[in-house]
């Protein structure tokens, strides 16, 4: 266990009821439970909470609460994706992008205010703490050439378990594209291997920015670092295509700025 740096557990509120409308009951005390054991041995913990209609206006509750844990040091926000069980749900999970920049900000200007020394960030797009409040983003960007030799996936350094022991780099491609993620199945090598062999040599991992040919043309790329690969497939069947849901949040937080 001492080569993994961190571990990233699912918490999708503050309070018991939050969690568990859309983890299942019984599970609430697990996660809270798993935490303090991770605390107690100096884990670094990452918190994964997926951003719906009932904690939007939760965030900054939440982030007091996730700051009572010495070993959290990264909180990241997410938005539910229409695979798995919810393609049939997503209506109900839907939340309103001005809402979303608007509680954003909120809990941007609270963490300012305050010192939080957690690092909050909104999936594979926006580093929160790192991006100014007012960011105006550049119109004429000089791009380095070793900024275009870096990866745009954000999942670079964790593995993703699922209940049968399969292993991916991350969650939504092993919904939207298991045969490109799948790494093995701990039930049936080690785990080891996997993460030592394998991994390094997943075919996405060594993709570069410099391979999305539409993505490095836009002004926000230094911004979005190319967005999701995995959104890229899910709505445009295109492992290199320009991520929709980041192109949209972009556009949003410039409007937002300039205001």
């Amino acid at each position: 266990m001492k080569s993994f740096k961190q571990v990233a557990i699912s918490l999708d509120g503050h309070i018991k009821q939050l969690h568990e409308e859309l983890r299942g009951i019984n599970t609430y005390y697990k996660v809270i439970n798993a935490l303090s054991l991770l605390d107690e041995h100096g884990f670094h913990t990452a918190i994964v909470t997926m951003i719906r209609p009932t904690n939007i206006d939760k965030l900054i509750e939440m982030y007091e609460f996730l700051s009572k844990f010495e070993t959290i040091k990264v909180w990241e926000l997410g938005l539910i994706r229409p695979t798995g069980r919810a393609k049939n749900h997503i209506k109900d999970y839907y939340v309103e992008i001005q809402n979303l920049l608007q509680r954003l900000n909120d809990l941007i200007s609270y963490i300012a205010r305050t010192g939080g020394k957690i690092k909050v960030i909104m999936g594979t797009l926006v580093e929160l703490l790192e991006m100014k409040k007012n960011t105006i983003i550049p119109t004429n960007l000089s791009l380095p050439t070793k900024f275009l030799e870096l990866s745009p996936c954000g999942y670079r350094s964790s593995l993703y378990i699922k209940p049968d022991g399969s292993v991916h780099y991350c969650q939504l491609m092993s919904e939207v594209a298991p045969h490109i993620s799948f790494l093995g199945n701990i039930l049936k090598e080690d785990i080891k291997d996997i993460w030592i062999n394998r991994y390094p040599a997943s075919k996405q991992l060594k993709l570069k920015l410099k391979d999305l040919k539409t993505c490095i043309k836009c002004k926000y790329i230094s911004v979005c670092g190319g967005g999701c690969r995995a959104f890229a497939l899910l709505y445009k069947d295109d492992l290199y295509a320009p991520d929709p849901i980041s192109c949209k949040v972009m556009k949003n937080l410039e409007g937002g700025a300039n205001k």
